[in-house]
Formats: structure tokens, C-alpha cells, sequence
């Protein structure tokens, strides 16, 4: 015992205590001695200080030692108390032993005191690790029970069969069983029948590897029924006396399982939402080499992805060493902005529109791109595509208002120069002269037609054709047309399609089309004329802005002339637009053939490849109705006037002075208005004595011919009207069926044609 001992020493005797601190310091012991004489001194020492022992006299002036040994018990009942006296008796030395006393010594007995100390101060130091030991077991103990207790995990120990002998109360958290429950059983009736082999195998190989950790993951059933999957950590101590068993620690991680599963159903989804997008995608990295790739972008490559990965977007995408200069991605690289760009790439077919976003770490970092590219050849081609249809229809638009303004002029050129000659008053050189200007009237009128053609408002006179009959009927026609030179070609189906069409127009579209042809075979070749019936369907739109889908009759006319050049193929419809010379062509045949095709609600297309010949492919839309026969063609009728009283409204100052002139000449009594406002007027003054109305179709102001016909048809539901136009039929709508030669008038008319059409419908009865 090296250690110093504090010793509290209570003696009224100073010496004695000088005594006792030699023979312990003799005895080889390091003692600090305290020494007090009496109750309150000694009380106070014990408040204020710790000592290894106390020694006390039996008996003081102040006190007693049972008294101190009472004050001690109270203070510090773990010190050592020995008492020390010349006088106690051995009844007195028994009573202090049963206070708590460690030990007596009498004063007479001095070899007793330094064995007694040394036992006294040892067995207290015992005592004190006894009691630490006792206190740690108690700490650890409550800390073991707080683990068990309030752990997300299971513990558990195991017999050699799998038979529970310990489970911890967390057992109930994790899966509803109380601890007790299981006590017995066996383990192996809880696990999922799926997953038994391979926790029976985990098993043996504990069994067989004492000391191995071995984790496993599988599914055992909870109290409620549900399945939950557990994480298993394992070790064999069955050869530990103290645990004598297979120890566990089992871990709930079904929502872990779950929350997996759903990452890799993420995963799947996206891999497959990847792959399904059509657009072509890429991620590139900061050196530019692509880490992932689609499988649309792969196709367009011509490789799988697993090839594409790994090599640089320059040289799959461009086939180049190095970046272009308007590469998106090197752009994103300097900027970290998102970019995008048309780009036309030959390698890959055609133009994207390239979409480049910088690609981040969470913590900023730029790691590369990933890039969207979506293919707008198809895009690019219809909007050209729409831009020259828009252009046509402008185009159109321009054509009629120009022809009708013509056929204005061209009436009242037309009307006097018949005049001339139906008067009679000129001879000679006069005669040839209006005979020439009527001819060159004619001539002028049929380009007017054809103008209306292309504009799609020329008078259309449908009904159910046999298309196979109407170029049929041509084909003799045709080959005077053609020449020698050129043979023709017919193919039809063997069942007649029929379209609800104007007969004419179809044969002026197969004309136009054939002396087209011709011009394009200057020494001579073949001219295929082929009808079929075809179905456009949702799919064949994309070929044609104008097209749309159901059943259709193609006309198809193909030679094996010269070709069209590419860069002159968007403009041959347009009117007046030809590249052959001057004097050949007008440049109104294929501007003709384009309007009556959108007027009979169909399109045209044409291909066309320079040496090898040129295709147009006229659509009509295909009729299910039954074909009816064609009305006789009634015999010509001498010119009559009459007596009846006819309101002309026409706002052209010439054209309503030739009318009224010759039709006051032949008879009628004539009530003419310059515009609708101006023809109501006239009627309210003398409606009860008009038996015709004659009206142009398009005229200024507030109310135009058709208008103006409803309006006294309300008053006269029996009034007869005659319509006349510079347009055709677009201009009425579909509110009125207009019937050419009855109660329709074209203009440029003569005045022969306009009696014997008032005439006749004056002469019907209604």
C-alpha cells in the first residue's frame, strides 16, 4: 500500500495521536494525519474533506465514539470507522461492531493497530470496487434493456435447429409478435415458402463456419400476415457457454425494398421513355463523347447505342476530327447556357432543330450536355410546300378579279361588235372588222375562262362521270394532238370509277395535260395516261399539304420528254409563268389544270426528273352514287323579243347600256339600276308592273345581285331572275343552284345569247 492515507483522527490526547502516526509510518505507511478533539470538529472535518479511515476514541469529554460513529455513518458510510479506547469493554466493542464499527483496538494492544488499519483500508477499497462493479453491471444492464427495447432492430438467439430461445422486445415494433410468443417455435415457419432453401442453406453454412458473420436478406411473415423483408446479420456462438445459440440481428427493410423496386421501375421507365421518343437524344460529356444515346439517334447513325458510346459526337454525328464550328455543345461548354440551332446534316438526311442544355452536378459542377434533336425535313418541305399554296391562292385570288374585270370589257366589246353585225349598217371592209373584233373577243373570252379556271370561279356544271369514257372518247383527239411521234399509252381499271365532275373541265385537264406533254417530247416519246382508284389514309397526308384522306380517282399523265428542273417545279402552276418561247404557250395550261382540280375538290402533283420525264397525278374525289344518262342538248331557238317589263341592275355604265339598248331594240320595257340600293327603290315604285330581273352577281356597296334577289323574292316569291357574272358560282355559295343557259349568263355575252335565254325563261311557267 504505497498510496497516502488521509486519516481523521478523533483522541483529546495529542501524544497518543503522535504515537499512532509513528507506528503507522513504521509500519511503512504514507499517512496525513487530521486530528480533532471534539463532536464539532470532527462533524465539520467530515463536511469539508474525504478520508481513507477514521479513528476514534470511546470515549471524550465532548462525545462519545458510538456518537461519532453515528455523525459517520451519516456523513460517509463507506469510510472505514475503527474505534480506539483503553477502557471499552468487550460488550461495549460488540455494541460498536453492531453500529457499523469495522474494527476495535484497545489502547494496551498497540501491535493490533497497524494490522487492523491495513485490513480495514483494503477492505474498504474491496468494497469500493465491488460497489463500482455492482453500479457498471446495473448501468450496463439498463443499457442494454434501453437497446433492446427501443432498437429498430431485432436480436435474437437461435438453437442448432432454428428453435427461438431470445428475442428483444423490439420483436413486437418490427413484427407484431411479443417475445414471449415465439419462445419454442421455430423460426423456419415464419419465413416466406419462396425464400426457405436459401435460408436453410445460410443455416449450414453458419453451422459449418463458427465465428462467420453471414448476411442475408429474405421474407418472413409478420403477426398480421403481411410479408416483411428482413436483413439479417448472423454469427454461430453456440460454442460460447454464455450464449450458447446462433446470435441474429434482424432489420426491417421492407420500405428500403420498396423504394428500391421503385427506383429500378423508375429506372425501366425512363430507359424505355428514352428509347420510345422519337426525337434523337444524346448525353454528351464536358470532352465531347457521348455517354448515352437513344435508340432513334442509334438508328440514325446506323449503330446500336452500346456503339455510339464512348466515341465523340463530331465523329459519329459530323464525321469530323474535331468540333464544327456551330456545334451547340461547345457553346453550352463556354456559356453553361442552353442553345438551339437548325442544323442540316447530310450524314444523318435532312434538318433538325438542335436543343443543347447543360447537364449539372448537384453542386454546380458542369459535367456535359444532353442534346434533342428533332428531324423537320418533313416540317421544312410542307411549309414550302404551304407557302406555295398560299402563294396559288393569291395568285388565284389576283387571276379572278382580273378576269372578271375583263369579261366586263369584253361584253360590251362583244355586244356591239354583234350589234354591228346583226344591224346590218356596215359592209365591206366594216363587215371583216367586226367580224375580226368578235373573233378576237372569242379568243380573249376563252383566256378569261381559263384564268377563271386557275382562280377555281368559273361556273362548275357537275355530274357523275365515267372517267374511263371521257378519256376514252379523247383518245383519237389526242393522237392528232400528239403526232406520230409520241405513242399514247391508256390504262384503266375494269371497274369504272365514276367523280361528280364537269365534263369539260376533265377533258380541258387531260388536253392541257397532253399538248403539255407534247411540248415536252420535241422528238417524240411515250405518253402514259393511267387511271386507278387510290385510299389516302392519315399516314400519306405528310405528301401533300392540299391532300386529305378517303377515297380517290388519280388521273396520272407521265411522258418521257425532258423534265422539269428542280428549281422551276414549284412555279409551273402559277399563270402565265413558261419556259417555252415566245408565241409557244401562255402559261395558262397547267394554271387552268390546277384550278379546276381545286374546284372539283381534289389536288395536283407533279414529279418530275430532268432527261428521264415528268409525271402529273390529278385527284378527284371518288363517287359511290350511280351514273346517270346526260341530258339531250336541246335544238337552237330563233331570236323573239317581247313586251314585258325587265329590271337590268348592272354596275358597269357601258355593260348596262348595251343591255338596255338591245333588249329596248327587241321589244322589253326596261327599268335599269346602277346597284342594288338603287334597284330596291325601283321596285317599290313599280314592283306590280316587273316580270324579269336581270342582275350582275358582284357588285359594289351594301347588297350585291344574289342579296337582292332574296329581297324581292320575299316580296314576290314567283319573281324570275336571271343572273349574270363576270365569276362563276363560288361567287352565289351553295345557297342557290345556279343552271347555266336557264337563268346563269357568263360573261363576255353576246346580245343573241342574252335574248334567247330572257326569252325562254320568261316563257317558263313558275
Amino acid at each position: 500500500m504505497n498510496r497516502l492515507l488521509r486519516i481523521l483522527h478523533l483522541e483529546d490526547d495529542p501524544d497518543y495521536s503522535g504515537l499512532v502516526k509513528a507506528m503507522l509510518e513504521e509500519a511503512g505507511l504514507r499517512v496525513e494525519m487530521v486530528l480533532v478533539d471534539n463532536r464539532a470538529d470532527f462533524t465539520a472535518a467530515l463536511e469539508n474533506g474525504t478520508f481513507d479511515i477514521i479513528l476514534g476514541d470511546f470515549k471524550l469529554p465532548t462525545c462519545t465514539g458510538l456518537q461519532a460513529l453515528e455523525t459517520a455513518r451519516q456523513k460517509c458510510s463507506d469510510t472505514p470507522f475503527i474505534l480506539v479506547s483503553g477502557t471499552i469493554g468487550e460488550r461495549a466493542a460488540i455494541e460498536s461492531l453492531q453500529h457499523g464499527a469495522t474494527d476495535y483496538v484497545l489502547k494496551q494492544w498497540p501491535e493490533r493497530l497497524v494490522p487492523a488499519v491495513r485490513r480495514a483500508v483494503q477492505e474498504a477499497e474491496e468494497h469500493a470496487q465491488r460497489k463500482r462493479a455492482e453500479t457498471e453491471l446495473v448501468r450496463r444492464e439498463k443499457y442494454f434493456r434501453a437497446l433492446t427495447e427501443n432498437s429498430l432492430d431485432v436480436l435474437t438467439i437461435l438453437n442448432r435447429d432454428g428453435g427461438f430461445q431470445y428475442n428483444s422486445p423490439s420483436l413486437k415494433h418490427v413484427l407484431g409478435y411479443a417475445p414471449d410468443e415465439l419462445a419454442g417455435q421455430n423460426a423456419f415457419a415464419l419465413v416466406h415458402p419462396d425464400d426457405l432453401a436459401s435460408v436453410r442453406q445460410a443455416l449450414e453454412q453458419a453451422l459449418r463456419n463458427p465465428g462467420l458473420r453471414i448476411t442475408h436478406e429474405f421474407r418472413v411473415r409478420r403477426q398480421d400476415g403481411a410479408w416483411c423483408h428482413l436483413e439479417v446479420v448472423g454469427r454461430n456462438c453456440l460454442a460460447d457457454p454464455e450464449m450458447a445459440g446462433l446470435v441474429l440481428n434482424s432489420r426491417d427493410v421492407t420500405e428500403r425494398k420498396r423504394a428500391e423496386a421503385q427506383v429500378l421501375r423508375a429506372k425501366e421507365e425512363w430507359e424505355r421513355t428514352f428509347d420510345a421518343v422519337p426525337d434523337l437524344i444524346c448525353i454528351v460529356d464536358a470532352k465531347h463523347t457521348l455517354r448515352r444515346v437513344n435508340r432513334a439517334m442509334a438508328a440514325k447513325l446506323g449503330m446500336t447505342p452500346d456503339q455510339a458510346v464512348g466515341r465523340t459526337c463530331y465523329e459519329c454525328v459530323h464525321g469530323r476530327q474535331s468540333p464544327p464550328d456551330f456545334c451547340p455543345h461547345s457553346r453550352v461548354l463556354a456559356d453553361q447556357q442552353s442553345h438551339t440551332t437548325e442544323v442540316h446534316e447530310e450524314r444523318l438526311g435532312g434538318d433538325f432543330l438542335v436543343t443543347c442544355t447543360p447537364l449539372l452536378e448537384p453542386d454546380g459542377r458542369l459535367i456535359g450536355s444532353v442534346h434533342i434533336a428533332r428531324d423537320i425535313t418533313a416540317r421544312k418541305e410542307l411549309e414550302a410546300a404551304l407557302r406555295q399554296a398560299q402563294k396559288m391562292e393569291a395568285i388565284g385570288q389576283l387571276a379572278g378579279g382580273v378576269a372578271h374585270d375583263f369579261n366586263n370589257l369584253l361584253t360590251v366589246i362583244q355586244g356591239h361588235a354583234s350589234l354591228l353585225l346583226m344591224t346590218g349598217g356596215i359592209s365591206g371592209a366594216g363587215v371583216n372588222s367586226a367580224q375580226q373584233i368578235a373573233m378576237a373577243t372569242e379568243r380573249a373570252a376563252g383566256l378569261t375562262r381559263q384564268l377563271l379556271a386557275f382562280s377555281r370561279r368559273q361556273l362548275l356544271q357537275p355530274r357523275l362521270l365515267n372517267l374511263n369514257e371521257i378519256v376514252s372518247n379523247l383518245t383519237k383527239m389526242l393522237g392528232r394532238i400528239l403526232g406520230e411521234d409520241i405513242t399514247l399509252q391508256l390504262t384503266c381499271p375494269a371497274q369504272s370509277p365514276l367523280v361528280e365532275a364537269d365534263a369539260g373541265m376533265m377533258e380541258q385537264v387531260l388536253m392541257n395535260l397532253a399538248v403539255n406533254a407534247r411540248d415536252a417530247m420535241p422528238k417524240g416519246g411515250q405518253l402514259a395516261i393511267r387511271i386507278s382508284v387510290v385510299h389516302i389514309g392519315v399516314h400519306d397526308l405528310a405528301c401533300h399539304p392540299e391532300a386529305r384522306a378517303g377515297g380517290f380517282v388519280c388521273l396520272s399523265v407521265t411522258d418521257t420528254g425532258c423534265g422539269i428542273a428542280p428549281e422551276i417545279l414549284p412555279r409551273i402552276f402559277e399563270p402565265f409563268f413558261t419556259t417555252k418561247d415566245v408565241g409557244k404557250g401562255t402559261g395558262l395550261g397547267l394554271a387552268t389544270v390546277y384550278g379546276i382540280a381545286k374546284q372539283h375538290q381534289g389536288w395536283i402533283v407533279a414529279e418530275s426528273e430532268l432527261g428521264k420525264g415528268t409525271t402529273f397525278n390529278v385527284f378527284l374525289p371518288l363517287s359511290a352514287k350511280p351514273a346517270v344518262p346526260a341530258d339531250n342538248q336541246a335544238m337552237p331557238k330563233p331570236v323573239r323579243g317581247g313586251t314585258e317589263t325587265i329590271l337590268v341592275v348592272e354596275d358597269e355604265t357601258p355593260v348596262r347600256e348595251l343591255t338596255c339598248n338591245f333588249l329596248e331594240g327587241i321589244g322589253y320595257k326596261i327599268l335599269p339600276a346602277r346597284s342594288g340600293v338603287e334597284a330596291l327603290e325601283v321596285w317599290r315604285q313599280r314592283q306590280g308592273k316587273i316580270d324579269l330581273l336581270l342582275t350582275d352577281l358582284v357588285m359594289p356597296g351594301r347588297m350585291n345581285g344574289w342579296e337582292l334577289a332574296k329581297t324581292l323574292w320575299a316580296d314576290r316569291p314567283d319573281l324570275k331572275v336571271i343572273f349574270t357574272s363576270g365569276y362563276g358560282m363560288e361567287v352565289v355559295g351553295k345557297e342557290f343552284a345556279l343552271e347555266h343557259g336557264k337563268n346563269f349568263l357568263q360573261k363576255p355575252y353576246d346580245p343573241q345569247q342574252l335574248a334567247l335565254i330572257v326569252r325562254d325563261y320568261l316563257d317558263v311557267r313558275r
